[in-house]
């Protein structure tokens, strides 16, 4: 009997979080929150997770930073109020309102 077996990672965007400029590239732009997960798969299906790690990246050359579970969430909220703004025409009043109820 033969079983294929392997890793899997997934990578998961969130959106834009904080606008740094980068020390590789210099470019000054608004870092993405990113999470990788690596899976076991089993024949090809991802079946248990195993590892998660969560990140800042800039979007041009791709350096990233780190970033801890605790920090994880206030990013991840910044990230929706980003996406909001950008889907939206959510006026610089009211977006800043929404960053001060973080």
């Amino acid at each position: 009997m033969i079983f294929i077996f392997g890793f899997s990672p997934k990578e998961k965007i969130y959106g834009p979080v904080t606008e740094r400029t980068c020390p590789r590239c210099s470019n000054t732009r608004f870092w993405l929150l990113k999470s990788h997960e690596n899976w076991f798969s089993l024949f090809f299906i991802p079946i248990i997770p195993v590892s998660k790690k969560h990140h800042i990246a800039c979007p041009i050359c791709g350096e990233s930073e780190p970033v801890s579970a605790e920090d994880f969430q206030f990013f991840k909220k910044r990230a929706d109020i980003n996406n909001e703004a950008l889907r939206s025409d959510m006026s610089g009043e009211a977006y800043e309102e929404h960053l001060k109820n973080l």
